[in-house]
This record gives C-alpha cells, structure tokens and sequence, in this order.
C-alpha cells in the first residue's frame, strides 16, 4: 500500500479524527486496547523498547482499522445517495 501524503500534518489529524470516531463507536474495545497497550508494556523481564519492536503490529492496526471505517462510511452514505 502506497501513500500519497502531501503533508503529514494532514494526515496525522486525520487519523487523530477517525481515532475520535472509533474511541465512539467501540469504547470498550478502545479501552481493552489501551489497558492492554498498558500492561504489556509494564516492567518485566523485556525491556520497554524490545517490547515496543515486538508490538508494532498493535498501532498502525489500529490506525489501519479506523481508516477502514472512514472508508466503509464514506462508501455506504455515497451509496444511499445513488440509491
């Protein structure tokens, strides 16, 4: 998947915009995720950064998975309007 990103910025707050919408939708999902996030990254016997490499996967999912969302709404409310 490529980005065509003129600027960050926007991006960034577009992410931050559809989080917002997520967090909405899903709190006890949004929730679960951070008190996992919170707790995986609680002292033992990995270091905070090795444990930050080994979870990478955890949020640009997350940030995937709210884009996805701003996509299906975008794409059902173009499709009541042709309807």
């Amino acid at each position: 998947m490529t980005l065509n990103v003129s600027s960050y910025d926007t991006l960034t707050r577009g992410i931050s915009g559809q989080l917002t919408a997520l967090r909405s939708d899903l709190p006890g999902f949004m929730k679960g995720f951070g008190d996992l996030s919170k707790a995986s990254l609680a002292p033992g016997a990995l270091s905070e950064k090795t444990k930050e490499l080994i979870a990478m996967g955890g949020g640009p999912s997350l940030m995937y998975s709210a884009s996805a969302m701003a996509a299906f709404a975008e794409f059902t409310k173009a499709s009541e309007i042709r309807s």
